[in-house]
């Protein structure tokens, strides 16, 4: 019982110091000149942002981003929003030291009665009412979710900037994989 106690700490006494010596080597070769260390930013940033933009799936019956709902006098609400059911949902596109985040336009996406604890925050819309801009509410999720990043990207890279651009994209093909 004692060994399964020391255990743990023997090999957080190992570990640590490896891990810091890595650590210390790749910020070490991280480059000075700005566009390169954008360039050593993606290569780990971009992953992210595509899990996070994943996060933002409705459900796994609903892979979407849902803007609004539409309702019709004729039978269930159109559903809208933007299309994540890829791995990458987005495309990122650098010039310079600025990386658009780059999705699609939203549209609707199927029909139905959402459920669930987030089904309430999806405004809805009646018949004959006009909704505000789709790709409007999509850009401030997006941002929203992704602040984190946008700001440090800022913050670890002088003069650089993450923007999110909806309708940047053209749609994906269902099972096209982005």
């Amino acid at each position: 019982m004692v060994a399964c106690g020391l255990l743990p700490a023997a090999w957080f006494h190992w570990f640590v110091p490896r891990e810091q010596k890595r650590v210390v080597g790749a910020l070490a070769a991280v480059p000075g000149e700005p566009g390169a260390r954008l360039d050593a930013w993606l290569a780990y940033g971009e992953p992210m942002i595509q899990t996070r933009l994943q996060k933002l799936r409705f459900s796994t019956a609903h892979p979407w981003l849902v803007t609004h709902t539409r309702r019709t006098a004729t039978g269930e609400p159109e559903i809208w929003g933007l299309d994540l059911d890829t791995p990458s949902p987005a495309q990122l596109v650098r010039a310079g030291l600025r990386v658009e985040v780059r999705l699609p336009a939203p549209r609707a996406l199927g029909r139905g009665e959402l459920a669930g604890s987030d089904a309430e925050r999806v405004p809805s819309y009646g018949p004959g009412e006009s909704p505000p801009d789709p790709a409007v509410r999509a850009g401030m999720l997006v941002e929203w979710f992704l602040a984190g990043m946008i700001e440090a990207v800022a913050e670890d890279i002088e003069g650089a900037e993450l923007v999110v651009r909806i309708g940047a994209s053209p749609p994906h093909a269902p099972g096209d994989g982005g």
